[in-house]
């Protein structure tokens, strides 16, 4: 009766065993055709080639990919994360600061819930619309620049009330929009505040 035998051998044997078997070029050119197990660490010295790597977490020094997904949809950084290329998202960024040489977006947003304020007006941008619950149809809205803005007046443009009434959209958020005519090469501040009007009481 045939039986399996399971040898258990020291690391540093096998390893020496593997270097005796095989010369150097048939190391280097030896791969593995079925799955490859690691219940616990790995190690390599040189570089890693994989056409698809599968794990729940990978540390490293450094790290370069072609591309990168992940089945959740979340990605968890705890360093710096450094792109050589372009950068695409196709949701939103949430940062607490955002620091760049050069900004071009098709629209600028700032969301604030309070009646008074500061704001930039971003270099090359000529709009700049802030989100504000308190926008109603009896809103006044005040701007006044900070600096030079090259006697260009800085005006609000439009504002979006979404008062709620029959068939009002409820994702509907209300807004101003602050403008001047043309493009400044450097960022303008400005204040800003609301005033709502009372209903004249009748006595």
């Amino acid at each position: 009766m045939r039986q399996n035998i399971l040898l258990i051998l020291p690391l540093n044997l096998l390893q020496k065993m593997f270097k005796e078997r095989f010369p150097a070029q048939v190391r280097s050119l030896i791969s593995l055709r079925k799955n490859f197990n690691v219940h616990g660490s790995a190690s390599v010295s040189g570089e890693l080639t994989a056409g698809s790597i599968k794990s729940s977490t990978i540390v490293a020094n450094s790290l370069s990919l072609t591309s990168l997904t992940s089945p959740t949809g979340t990605i968890d950084l705890a360093g710096n994360f450094t792109v050589s290329g372009n950068f695409t998202v196709n949701g939103s960024i949430l940062a607490q600061k955002l620091t760049a040489e050069e900004i071009k977006v098709g629209q600028l947003i700032i969301a604030v819930d309070a009646t008074a304020g500061k704001a930039i007006l971003p270099a090359g941008s000529t709009e700049l619309t802030i989100n504000s619950p308190h926008i109603t149809t009896e809103t006044l809205i005040y701007v006044t620049p900070i600096g030079d803005s090259q006697n260009q007046v800085l005006y609000v443009k439009s504002k979006q009330t979404c008062q709620q009434s029959e068939g009002s959209d409820p994702s509907c958020f209300p807004w101003f929009k602050v403008a001047i005519n043309q493009p400044l090469p450097y960022n303008l501040e400005f204040n800003w505040w609301i005033i709502q009007l009372e209903e004249e009481k009748t006595i």
